[in-house]
């Protein structure tokens, strides 16, 4: 528990469970899964030494590690202490989980050498018979009381004898004389490295081989055997153990069958594990389940199936993580409900998401707050950003990008406007096709949502034959991955600490392998689409070439205008609070708009009447074409936004009006520009939350002909894309009317 600057004491760990490790039983979140978990186990601490196996199945980030750190916590809170290992599985079959499984084991390893001794104890004990001297050492052996291996030593008895038969027994135990072999080899000093390095899969070591282990632990049964043998051995002094298997959907897959020697020798681990006394979990995604051998499925007891928290989960985290704070440090305060919603929705649910995020929402809190409320979540959420990926971000994806064979070009533009930006164009080829990869940092607001579709509509538009991949480094509403899935096709990345290079260059290669598919007389049609645009590209940069010596020429005017204007005799006053005209330039601006949604309309007129008017003979196919276009998606609301901007544009010239009317007599200099500073933020404000993307989709669904989808349909605006012509209006008079070039026009 730390203590940030603001002064309270944080409950909620800097670093999440995410490697299954122990979670106090007390304020556990008790999930239907979590309690069905904890009652088995209980269950079986309680029994005699019989033992189980559970399966855990369920969805990406579902909580079944945090099940199993559950399980755990229980497991070192019972009477005596039961060991529990945790394995993360990260191969494809049982030799690989080997390797796991082994370096599980290894961070306690004096449980094996323990259990060992035991065995060593027993044959000791056995050997001394029945004498007083031999009952009397025996017992204590037996118990524990003793080190056998010290008191061989110290009584100068036959060593290599015991130890042969201590060999003999584990052999009969593991079935496996190397693996009997190697574990004895543990009781000498000098042998562990050696025997460890074999028992995780390595090849043997000189001393192992002058000792006939010839052959490395290299094939599935083989792994399988080492690890019941070493399960038998810590429980073989009647100790219980807990161990877990994670994201066994690695090797239980569909299209990798087991082998029939493979799943004897799993049903032979599962049984000999159970009968030792071992609780093993095996846990991973539902398709794990599915591929598992039917009889090997009979060795599995029941079967438990996770879910992500709800709200109301994340309700009790919170509370039973306040309560744990000591009574001389201070607890944070609550979670509004508010914010616990929005936990559940950027989080899914994920337990360990929701941790670290609540770490960092009570580190962004001040004293003062009596809640923590919705506007400290993205203060959080960039902190998240910045210490789970860094400054690095960047090199490690171009980094894996490249050790996928693909051609990477980092920061790429499609256009020349502000959200073209690509952060890594890929393709494998310089054909043309590839993938926009786009990052964000975070996908909370209106605002972060609106700057991603943006960007995707912009790439989409100038490179229509593209794919497109959303990699969001923190954390991602489900609102706006519904919607951005809609867009780009594929539901966005959400990067994972550790992994986002490898779940990138994978994911990037199977979209460049979708594109090398395509049929090739799409793949021609798409050059033929690349090269109309590149060519329509020329011709707007030609005709904003045009524009830019025209807004030469007006600024040269504007200049002379106003040096005219110093030496003319000051104009009369204008009666205030009556409209004035504008300066040319600004009218020129409004009236473009307007012409623009109007014209907009009268297609949605032209669209009517040509439908209405017909002859009684064609009716019918023109009811249902109608229909069709009405029933495309944002055609109501796309209309709806044309009469909103018309009324918003029209209040805000005549507002405009009265401005210029009441500062016209006070001359450029003394003009006050706080209330067209507020007008212009006001517009802008209103025009943000208005989907201006939608008017493009309005002009496709009026198109009369498949052509007649060109630009804005306005001459005198022919080049200006709609959120520069309406988005950025109030900048642009703004400008006209304060720059440096303003004049008063009469």
């Amino acid at each position: 528990m730390t203590t940030p600057q603001a002064g309270f004491a944080n409950p909620f760990p800097s670093t999440a469970n995410a490697s299954g490790q122990p979670v106090d039983p007390e304020v556990a979140v008790h999930t239907p899964a979590v309690t069905t978990a904890t009652a088995l186990f209980d269950a079986f601490l309680r029994g005699g030494q019989q033992g189980e196996v559970l399966a855990v199945i369920g969805g990406a980030g579902t909580g079944k590690t945090y099940l199993s750190g559950v399980l755990r916590g229980m497991a070192d809170q019972a009477e005596p202490p039961v060991r529990s290992f945790y394995a993360q599985v990260s191969a494809t079959s049982f030799h690989g989980v080997l390797g796991s499984f082994v370096r599980a084991v290894k961070r306690d390893e004096s449980t094996v050498r323990a259990g060992v001794r035991h065995l060593f104890a027993q044959v000791v004990a056995d050997a001394l018979g029945d004498s007083d001297l031999g009952r009397n050492i025996g017992s204590q052996l037996r118990a524990g009381q003793l080190d056998p291996v010290t008191l061989v030593q110290r009584m100068r008895l036959d060593r290599s004898a015991y130890l042969e038969t201590l060999t003999a027994r584990l052999e009969q135990l593991t079935d496996h004389p190397g693996i009997a072999t190697a574990l004895t080899l543990l009781l000498r000093p000098g042998f562990d490295h050696a025997v460890w390095t074999w028992l995780a899969g390595g090849e043997p070591a000189g001393v192992l081989r002058d000792r006939r282990i010839t052959a490395a632990l290299d094939t599935d049964a083989d792994a399988l055997q080492a690890m019941g043998a070493l399960i038998s051995v810590v429980c073989a002094p009647g100790r219980k153990l807990l161990l877990t298997f994670d994201e066994l959907e690695r090797t239980f897959r569909g299209d990798l069958p087991l082998t029939e020697e493979t799943t004897t020798a799993l049903r032979r681990f599962l049984a000999s594990a159970v009968n030792a006394g071992a609780f093993v979990v095996l846990s991973g995604f539902m398709s794990f389940l599915e591929n598992v051998p039917d009889d090997v499925r009979d060795r599995i007891g029941p079967t438990i199936q996770t879910s992500p928290f709800q709200p109301e989960d994340i309700q009790q985290l919170v509370s039973t993580s306040r309560e744990t704070v000591s009574h001389d440090a201070v607890a944070p305060p609550p979670f509004s409900p508010q914010v616990v919603e929005h936990l559940a929705d950027l989080t899914a649910g994920v337990p360990r998401l929701i941790v670290d995020l609540s770490h960092r929402l009570v580190r962004a809190t001040r004293p003062t707050t009596p809640t923590i409320d919705e506007a400290t979540i993205e203060t959080a959420a960039h902190a998240y950003v910045e210490e789970r990926h860094g400054a690095y971000f960047a090199e490690e994806v171009e980094r894996a990008l490249t050790e996928q064979g693909c051609k990477v070009v980092p920061n790429d533009y499609v256009d020349e406007s502000p959200d073209s930006h690509v952060d890594f164009w890929v393709s494998e080829s310089d054909s043309g096709d590839g993938c926009a990869i786009l990052v964000a940092e975070n996908v909370i607001s209106t605002a972060d949502f609106n700057r991603q579709r943006d960007r995707i509509l912009t790439v989409k538009r100038r490179r229509p034959t593209s794919e497109i991949l959303v990699v969001v480094k923190g954390f991602l509403a489900q609102g706006a991955a519904r919607v951005l899935t809609d867009l780009t096709g594929r539901r966005p990345l959400v990067a994972q600490p550790g992994r986002i290079g490898r779940d990138l260059g994978r994911t990037a290669k199977a979209i460049l392998a979708s594109l090398e598919t395509r049929d090739p007389v799409e793949r021609v049609s798409n050059q033929l689409v690349k090269l109309g645009r590149d060519q329509a590209n020329m011709q707007s940069y030609v005709a904003q070439l045009a524009l830019s010596m025209n807004e030469i020429r007006t600024t040269n005017e504007r200049h002379l205008a106003e040096i005219i204007d110093r030496l003319a005799p000051p104009s009369p006053a204008v009666e205030p609070g009556a409209p004035a005209q504008l300066p040319p330039a600004v009218e020129a601006m409004l009236d473009d708009a307007l012409h623009v949604l109007a014209e907009l309309l009268g297609r949605v007129d032209t669209l009517f009447t040509d439908s209405l008017h017909v002859a009684p003979d064609r009716a019918r196919d023109t009811r249902m074409a109608l229909r069709s276009r009405l029933r495309q998606r944002n055609t109501s609301a796309a209309a709806g936004v044309v009469v909103l901007l018309q009324r918003l544009i029209s209040a805000f010239g005549a507002e405009l009006r009265l401005w210029y009317a009441q500062e016209i007599p006070k001359g450029q200099a003394g003009r006050d520009t706080r209330q067209l500073d507020a007008l212009c933020q006001t517009y802008s404000v209103a025009c943000e939350y208005l989907p201006l993307f939608q008017l493009d989709e309005l002009r496709h669904v009026t198109a009369r002909f498949a052509g007649d989808v060109d630009e804005i349909p306005t001459e005198r605006s022919a080049e200006i894309r709609a959120s520069e012509l309406f988005g950025n209006l109030a900048g642009r008079v703004q400008a006209e009317l304060t720059g440096p070039t303003a004049v008063r026009r009469r």
